[in-house]
């Protein structure tokens, strides 16, 4: 499976990093603005680079709370299980949850 299949997408990532998720993952978004791809390391070894985490599906499941009760009906869906995931950390950061 490729590793963008296991990642947040670029999209996801930018709003994290936005709401002030600290930037620490196995995985980087780098050349965000010219030619978008993934880059496995230490962040610390591209200084100078604009690095965007690009999180795994087991950091975000870190990152989420064990139990979340919301009555009001929504859902997140995505093709791919870190974008959902993503996104539902997105909420509960843009809502104070």
């Amino acid at each position: 499976m490729k590793i963008e299949n296991q990642v947040s997408s670029l999209q996801p990532s930018k709003r994290l990093k936005e709401l002030g998720v600290k930037q620490d993952s196995l995985f980087y978004w780098h050349n965000i603005d010219t030619y978008p791809s993934i880059m496995y390391g230490d962040s610390t070894e591209w200084a100078g680079d604009e690095l965007i985490s690009a999180f795994t599906v087991a950091e975000l499941g870190e990152m989420l709370p064990l139990f979340i009760i919301m009555n009001n009906g929504i859902y997140f869906q995505d093709k791919k299980e870190a974008d959902s995931r993503a996104k539902i950390l997105i909420y509960l950061l843009e809502n104070g949850l």
